[in-house]
């Protein structure tokens, strides 16, 4: 793969997203209900193969203290550009001097102010 002509990866999440608030125990039924349209799974766990891919956000969720929708979602993006950021190819496209690749980025797209906030 080649990433010479990217100049950064972007993660982006959600606001009100239902991925992670069906990760969340104890999630307040307002905030699933924002969340999710009541015909959808709103506990855990979901139907395959949605519970293998939101696994280890799951674990993120029940060990890391996050008390809010929200503070999930953005550990849950700053994760990901970790993970992403730790790929050979990435390593490998940031250090060489002849691509333009700058980095991963982490962003917060929140559906109701419909604004991209950016992850220092």
């Amino acid at each position: 793969m080649s990433l010479s002509s990217i100049e950064y990866v972007i993660v982006a999440g959600h606001t009100n997203c239902g991925g992670v608030a069906i990760t969340l125990p104890n999630l307040d039924d307002q905030t699933k209900m924002q969340c999710f349209s009541p015909s959808e799974t709103s506990s855990w766990p979901p139907e395959e193969p949605i519970a293998t891919w939101l696994g280890p956000l799951r674990e993120l969720a029940i060990g890391g203290g996050y008390p809010t929708l929200a503070a999930l979602t953005t550990a849950n993006v700053q994760q990901q550009v970790s993970n992403i950021s730790q790929l050979e190819v990435v390593k490998a496209a940031i250090s060489n001097a002849e691509t333009r690749m700058t980095g991963v980025r982490g962003w917060i797209f929140d559906l109701n102010s419909r604004l991209v906030n950016p992850l220092a």
